[in-house]
């Protein structure tokens, strides 16, 4: 009876130590991929494809949850002038080859306008970053299509 007792909590200890080990590596997965990306940023409305934004800046920080804060770096002319979007709350998981995928919901200010959407990509760990922001600034009633390729 002694040696079941012993045996029952020698395995619950080894339960919880696992479980502890898996909790840290998934808050670890959005500073993995944290810090700036640069690159090209493709605009569409619709079917209307724009010229490209050279230069443009992704910026993934780690949020103390483990998830991702994502940064579009502002972008645009005149009345389709973008500042800085900051979305918060996108979360990370981990693929095969230091592949990081992300997915989240904006609803984040730019300037005064309220911006919302969604965002998912790709990130590979020291590498290459393939984001995809699906905007709707304000009563906007199509949504830009902005695609970040950059590294």
């Amino acid at each position: 009876m002694k040696l079941r007792t012993q045996l029952t909590m020698l395995v619950a200890v080894l339960c919880m130590a696992s479980c502890e080990k898996n909790d840290e590596s998934e808050i670890n997965l959005a500073q993995d991929i944290a810090g700036v990306y640069n690159g090209q940023l493709t605009l569409s409305v619709g079917s209307t494809a724009m010229d490209p934004v050279e230069n443009s800046k992704v910026t993934i920080k780690h949020q103390e949850d483990g998830k991702a804060e994502v940064t579009l770096a502002g972008f645009g002319e005149g009345a389709m002038s973008f500042q800085d979007i900051v979305i918060k709350d996108v979360v990370v998981t981990k693929g095969g080859n230091d592949t990081y995928s992300l997915v989240g919901d904006i609803d984040a200010m730019s300037g005064t306008t309220n911006v919302t959407g969604n965002v998912e990509g790709t990130v590979i760990k020291g590498g290459k970053a393939n984001i995809t922001f699906t905007l709707k600034p304000g009563a906007m009633p199509m949504s830009i299509n902005a695609v970040f390729n950059g590294q």
